[in-house]
């Protein structure tokens, strides 16, 4: 299989509007193809997922058929180019949160914190820029899978949700062979290559939240701890980020969906507790974070998952581009750090935007 190939296929769904993903996993070299189930009416062992990051969300559940990698080639672009071509959607792109904005809800989260309602949340905000001339969906993904090789890479299309791109640094649930791989990924801070990372304590706070709530859930599903590792400094474009990774013994009690209802939306996008965080999310973010912190990848549902969560990702409008960036707040959160935090996340997404300029 051509990565050109691919890249066409891709360029002819997104002009005809028919729903697809191309996504590449970490530190694979090849991209990956699921599209409308009206146009590969072929079943593979397992369906590719985007989940919002709440069913209270307008935003739907999206699930593709995965398109075989040996079935990728000029005769399936040829079938592609004859395809019917689908009526237009225009979305309607959220508002950019404003300094103003931030800053009271910012001092809200902490007063409740500080006062016993909550341990942490999660505060996200959205950023808008005019889209660039230059800018091109398609070429945009190959960029960032480029870039990011350790990142979950994807761009989709869906006329009920428009285009989406991002690259996913965390793992949200792996199951293979009975066995299941989990990260915490919490505390962030900029990525200075040159120097050893430091960790404040506020940082490891909220990184310990996120690892004893994974460690909670997956003991009340009977499952097994067999390695933990961490914490460790894992890089992320501009950021680096507080990582323990977990490795259970699957003991068949409880299906994926079982345990993904517990898992997610883990404190790492949510907050603690958890369900009261995303409750208290929901009452007071001012946007629809849609499929910002869902869940996206490959499943069966059954007895393998490669799933992940769907953090610095962008929303591609008509004229302009949504960037969903946010940050952990706890009793110890510096307003002034938190945007600033916020504002280096985005850059994993504008330092590609703005790649493409130099190779026009």
């Amino acid at each position: 299989m051509s990565e050109d190939v691919i890249l066409d296929i891709g360029q002819e769904l997104l002009s005809k509007n028919i729903p697809f993903c191309i996504y590449k996993f970490p530190n694979q070299p090849h991209y990956n193809l699921a599209i409308d189930k009206q146009l590969l009416a072929q079943n593979t062992s397992n369906i590719f997922w985007i989940s919002p990051f709440t069913q209270e969300s307008k935003s739907i559940d999206i699930q593709l058929n995965i398109v075989e990698n040996a079935s990728i080639n000029q005769d399936f672009l040829n079938i592609v180019k004859v395809s019917p071509k689908n009526n237009p959607t225009t979305k309607i792109l959220p508002p950019a949160t404003t300094r103003q904005e931030y800053d009271q809800l910012i001092k809200k989260f902490i007063m409740d914190i500080q006062s016993g309602q909550l341990k942490k949340v999660i505060l996200s905000r959205v950023l808008t820029i005019d889209k660039p001339e230059y800018f091109e969906p398609i070429q945009f993904f190959k960029k960032l899978s480029s870039t990011y090789t350790k990142a979950f890479n994807y761009i989709f299309y869906h006329p009920t949700s428009g285009t989406w791109a991002g690259a996913a640094p965390e793992l949200l649930l792996e199951k293979h062979n009975n066995q299941l791989s989990i990260m915490s990924l919490a505390g962030t801070q900029a990525n200075n290559k040159r120097k050893e990372t430091i960790w404040g304590n506020k940082e490891m706070e909220e990184h310990l939240m996120v690892g004893e709530h994974i460690e909670t859930i997956f003991e009340k599903h009977h499952y097994t701890l067999i390695k933990k590792e961490g914490p460790h400094t894992s890089e992320a474009g501009k950021v680096v980020h507080l990582q323990t990774d977990y490795i259970y013994q699957d003991n068949n009690y409880s299906s994926i969906k079982e345990l993904l209802k517990d898992i997610h939306p883990t404190p790492a996008v949510g907050g603690l507790p958890a369900k009261a965080a995303v409750k208290y999310i929901l009452e007071h973010e001012n946007h629809d974070r849609a499929y910002y912190c869902g869940i996206i990848g490959e499943t069966n549902f059954a007895d393998t998952a490669n799933l992940y969560v769907n953090l610095r990702c962008m929303q591609i409008g008509k004229d302009q581009i949504a960037l969903y960036v946010g940050g952990g707040i706890t009793s110890s959160s510096i307003p002034e750090d938190e945007w600033n935090e916020t504002t280096l996340k985005s850059e994993t997404m504008m330092q590609i935007i703005d790649a493409l300029k130099d190779e026009q």
